[in-house]
């Protein structure tokens, strides 16, 4: 059964709940310690597993050969291509499990990336050698811990605030939906944000890139039920007065939710119903101007399709080249074939049109081997050297959305 809730119907009563909510959670988060606890058992296919067994790959199909080295972009060795010209690998570069054997961990075996190495900040080891968190050539992670869980709702839409170790992230449960902020998840899952009046969720840090009077993006549901998209500042402990966010996310009526904003370019991205069915769509800070994003991912059995789902939960990083978005698994009909389920996907973009270069490909390391998992709201931290995303677990593990961390590799 897969859980995914929406926000509170806009007319029922909006209980905040806050010192209560936060005692339960923080009572309940230092209790498993915030470390690897019990709950889904992650795996990495692409990378780690269990001797030669295949992963499945950029493609869509299995690997074939056990041994494939993660999500390569672009002309990177191993894995799948992702951008103009890139295609997928055979697996024979560097960062696969040749070992007759492997832990449900995903850990790897000779001439894979669990060799030590000494590596300074912003770096990470791959293979005994450490390579810039800034090259995301090849995308690779290890076993993902888990961060944060409530036992009587979802969390979701982990994003990394400012300060390391910082995070924002969404509390649902079946009377709220809060924003929330931890300045050291690892030691305290912080406190609400939210003033209660109206439910908020999935909000996007990123810092004032100068002379737009805010540094936080979330969406907000009006009375009337439509979502739209607000603004605010952020002070390192409290958000400002909302506001209406500027073009092209002027309330429309339709719903609009789910935004993320590069940084560098000031390039947006936002679902919207604006058309009808759900959308995503790209657009520049103060030009109402929009276009639809048409990200194509990889079918069951070969072939693309174009993404399709109520939410892509995008989020882009600062200089606008990488987008993080899940979706549901198709066929080469482009059905669903695990119903509600989603895995993390990552399309290369032209920072200037904002549009995708190539075929998307899953995350090598982060989706769960059980196909009715969910795994969802994924985000880089701010140096590039960890992604932080939402699961379910699947059916088997019989709990909301927990918030996890994986570190490259």
């Amino acid at each position: 059964m897969q859980r995914d809730p929406a926000l509170p119907n806009s007319e029922a009563r909006v209980s905040r709940g806050g010192p209560r909510l936060a005692q339960r959670l923080r009572a309940f988060a230092l209790a498993l310690g915030f470390a690897a606890c019990a709950g889904p058992s992650f795996t990495n296919e692409t990378s780690g597993g269990s001797g030669a067994a295949s992963g499945r790959s950029g493609a869509g199909g299995d690997a074939g050969k056990g041994a494939t080295g993660g999500t390569g972009l672009g002309a990177a060795a191993g894995g799948s291509g992702l951008g103009a010209g890139g295609s997928s690998g055979d697996g024979a570069a560097s960062g696969g499990d040749t070992s007759a054997g492997g832990s449900a961990a995903g850990e790897v075996g000779a001439g894979g990336a669990s060799d030590t190495c000494q590596c300074g900040p912003s770096q990470y080891c791959r293979a005994g050698t450490c390579f810039d968190c800034s090259d995301v050539s090849k995308l690779d992670f290890g076993g993902a811990e888990e961060v944060l869980d409530y036992p009587d709702g979802a969390l979701r839409f982990p994003r990394a605030g400012g300060a390391d170790g910082s995070l924002f992230f969404t509390l649902v449960t079946t009377s709220v939906s809060e924003l929330w902020y931890a300045p050291a998840v690892v030691s305290s899952p912080g406190g609400v944000l939210d003033d209660g009046r109206v439910p908020r969720a999935a909000l996007d840090y990123f810092g004032d890139p100068g002379g737009l009077g805010f540094d936080v993006l979330f969406d907000e549901t009006a009375s009337g039920g439509a979502r739209a998209i607000r603004a605010a500042t952020f002070d390192g402990h409290a958000l400002g007065a909302a506001f209406d966010a500027p073009p092209p996310f002027a309330p429309s009526g339709a719903d609009d939710y789910s935004s993320t904003l590069a940084r560098e370019t000031k390039r947006v991205y936002f679902m919207t119903t604006l058309s009808g069915a759900p959308e995503l769509v790209t657009g520049v800070l103060d030009d109402a101007a929009t276009k639809t994003v048409d990200l194509k991912v990889p079918a069951r059995g070969g072939g693309t399709c174009s993404r399709r789902g109520a939410d892509a939960t995008p989020w882009v990083t600062a200089d606008g080249r990488l987008l993080l978005f899940s979706a549901p698994l198709v066929d080469t009909a482009c059905n669903t074939v695990d119903g509600d389920a989603t895995d993390v996907f990552v399309a290369l973009l032209n920072p200037t049109t904002g549009l995708p270069l190539a075929t998307a490909v899953p995350i090598a390391g982060i989706n769960h081997s059980a196909d009715t998992s969910s795994e969802t709201d994924a985000s880089f931290t701010a140096d590039l050297c960890a992604v932080y995303f939402a699961s379910d677990g699947g059916e088997a593990q019989g709990h909301d959305f927990r918030l996890y961390r994986a570190r490259r590799r």
